[in-house]
C-alpha cells in the first residue's frame, strides 16, 4: 500500500547518527564538555550518566554499552577517571564507536594538558575538538570505504524505492482516470436514454395538442356552417 512504502522510503532517508558527545568526571560525577543538537536526547542521556559516573569498580579501557530511549549509549572509563561517551543511533556502527572514542581520548589529552593531573574542572576544557569530531563522525562515508559503499547501496535502494512509489502512484492515478472515464461515459448514456425518453414524450404530447386543436377548430366551423346549410335547405 501507499502508506508502506512511505514508511519504508522515511526508514531508508533517516540515517541514525551520532546525536550527543562528551566527556565526564568519575571523581566528581560531573560532565566536563559534551556537545550535542536536541536537548531532549541530552536530558535522556544525562540521567544515564548519573547513574554510570556513580558506579563502583567499573572496568577501565573498554567499551561498554547502555541503552536509552533515545539511542545507544557506548562509553569507556580510563586510568585517570575520565569518561567518554557517545549516543548514537541504534544502527550506528560499533567500530566507528569504538574509533571515535578512542580519538575522544586523544585529543582531550592534547587540548587540555592539564586533564593527566586531575585538575580540569567543568567549563575550563577546551570543547572545540567536540565539535569536529561530531561532525566527522555523522559522515562516516568520508573516512569509511565501507561505509561508503553501504552509503551508496542506500542511495541506490532509495532511488529504487522512490521509482517503485512514483510508477505506483501513476498506475493509481490511471486507474482512479480510467473510473471517472467509465462514470462519464455511463452518465452520457444515461443522460442519452433519458433525452430519447424525453423527446419522445414531447412528440406524442405535441400531437395530443395538435388533435384537440383540430377537434376545437372543426367543432366551431360546424357550429358557424350548419345553420346556415339549415336555412338554406329550408327556403329551397
Amino acid at each position: 500500500t501507499q502508506s508502506t512504502w512511505d514508511y519504508s522510503l522515511a526508514q531508508m532517508e533517516t540515517q541514525e547518527l551520532i546525536k550527543y558527545l562528551g566527556i565526564g568526571n568519575k571523581k566528581t560525577r560531573a560532565i566536563v564538555i559534551d556537545y550535542g543538537k536536541s536537548k531532549s536526547d541530552m536530558a535522556e542521556c544525562k540521567l544515564l550518566l548519573e547513574e554510570k559516573l556513580g558506579e563502583r569498580n567499573q572496568i577501565t579501557n573498554a567499551m561498554l554499552e547502555a541503552s536509552t530511549r533515545a539511542g545507544d549509549m557506548r562509553y569507556t572509563l580510563d586510568a585517570q577517571d575520565y569518561f567518554f561517551f557517545v549516543l548514537v543511533g541504534k544502527t550506528y556502527a560499533m567500530r566507528h564507536c569504538r574509533s571515535l572514542l578512542e580519538e575522544m581520548r586523544t585529543e582531550f589529552y592534547m587540548s587540555n594538558p592539564t586533564a593527566e593531573n586531575g585538575t580540569i574542572n567543568e567549563g575550563t576544557a577546551n570543547a572545540k575538538f567536540l565539535i569536529e569530531l561530531f561532525l566527522k563522525y555523522n559522515s562516516p562515508e568520508k573516512f569509511d570505504k565501507t561505509a561508503e559503499a553501504s552509503t551508496k547501496v542506500q542511495d541506490l535502494q532509495i532511488l529504487i524505492h522512490k521509482g517503485l512509489k512514483d510508477a505506483m502512484e501513476g498506475h493509481d492515478q490511471y486507474k482512479e482516470v480510467e473510473i471517472k472515464s467509465l462514470d462519464l461515459k455511463q452518465g452520457a448514456m444515461t443522460a442519452e436514454k433519458t433525452s430519447a425518453e424525453i423527446k419522445s414524450m414531447m412528440y406524442w404530447r405535441n400531437c395530443k395538442l395538435c388533435f384537440i386543436i383540430a377537434c376545437v377548430i372543426i367543432a366551431i366551423l360546424l357550429y358557424i356552417f350548419i345553420p346556415i346549410i339549415v336555412n338554406a335547405t329550408k327556403q329551397s
